[in-house]
Formats: C-alpha cells, structure tokens, sequence
C-alpha cells in the first residue's frame, strides 16, 4: 500500500486538521510539540508560532523530523509541560526519532518553510510510516477535553490579554468536560494542573 493510501485510511484530510506531535533530532537532542496539520498535495502543511523554540530548531534545520500519531492525551500532556518524561526511540534505518507509546510514527522531510512576524509555517514530505497499535480504539471524550485544553493553554503567551482570559475560561470548560467524563484520578489531575499552569500565565499578562 502507498504511503498516501495509509495515511489517508488512517484519516488524515485535506479539510480537517488532526492533532498531532512532531518531533525533531538537532544536535543530539530530542525535541517535541504538538501542532495541527492538514494533509494537502499528500504533503502535511502546519503552522506554529514563531517565537517557540520549536520554531527556532526548525529554522536552524533539524537533522530528523517525525509525525508522531497517538489518541492519548498523556502524551500531548508530556509534549507541553512534562517533557522530561517522554521516552523516545528511534525508527531502524532511518534513524528517526518517535515517541514511546504512539500508535504511527511517519518519518518526513521538510519541504518549504514560510515566516511571518507571527507564524512559521511548515510544508512536510511524509516519506514512510511504522504503525505500532493496529488495534482501534474508542474515542473518550477526556481525551478531547485534555487535548483542546492544551491547544489553548499553548496559545496564551501569543494573544492579547482580552483574548487570553478567553481562552482561559475555555479551558475552564475542557475542565469540567473531563470531569463530566471520567473519575480517573490521573486524568482530573492533568487537567487541574494543565488549568493551574494557564492561570499562572495569564497573571503574568
């Protein structure tokens, strides 16, 4: 099967964005940041903003870049505010870095790169895909919440302050989703903490 068969059967789309984290070698070091992406041209096409050091690393030409897929939310939680804890190995041959724990690893090659005062976007050549968990899996809405939490909670030192009290009562409402949804003491903990760390940046503002 050709590499766009897969991953347009694994749902990747030209109108939607999918949540993914992408992962990059430079110098040695390991680096990872989730980042919406849609799959255009059989191409991935993103945006970040361009004062991250994620934006910096890609800039300076990372040595490898990965498309790491996964559904659970500890993982995005670990690529934002614990990313001490992510473990990583490296795809044989190619020696790209994945994530520990993902379901699908696609190896790329940055295409194009495009800058503006506020944004880099990001062109990637998908260029082969290693698929750990062939198992499905059902969709839980904590892992929604904790995802959305973390894509605003990602945006709040970019924005405004009128804005950022926004977003912040958004991820107040992420919150009490993943309350609604599970008794996890883990899950309920992320969110507080993710909630706590928003907080803390926009008092900052």
């Amino acid at each position: 099967m050709y590499i766009n068969d897969i991953l347009r059967k694994m749902g990747f789309s030209s109108t939607t964005y999918s949540e993914v984290i992408i992962t990059l070698t430079k110098g040695g070091e390991k680096y990872s940041m989730p980042i919406g992406v849609k799959y255009l041209r059989k191409r991935f096409e993103g945006r970040i903003y361009r004062k991250t050091r994620i934006a910096d690393i890609i800039l300076s030409q990372p040595e490898k870049i990965s498309v790491c897929v996964t559904r659970d939310p500890i993982i995005f939680y670990r690529a934002v505010l614990e990313k001490e804890k992510l473990e990583y190995i490296e795809v044989s041959h190619y020696e790209a870095p994945c994530i520990v724990g993902c379901d699908a690893c696609i190896i790329c090659n940055i295409e194009s790169i495009s800058e503006t005062n506020e944004w880099l976007r990001i062109v990637l050549n998908p260029v082969h895909t290693v698929i750990y968990n062939v198992y499905p899996r059902p969709f839980h809405r904590v892992e929604y919440g904790i995802v959305e939490a973390l894509v605003y909670y990602t945006k709040l030192p970019y924005v405004d302050r009128a804005t950022a009290e926004k977003y912040y009562n958004y991820i107040l409402v992420f919150r009490e989703t993943v309350y609604r949804s599970t008794t996890d003491k883990k899950y309920r903990a992320i969110i507080d903490k993710i909630v706590a760390k928003a907080k803390e940046v926009l008092n900052k503002r």
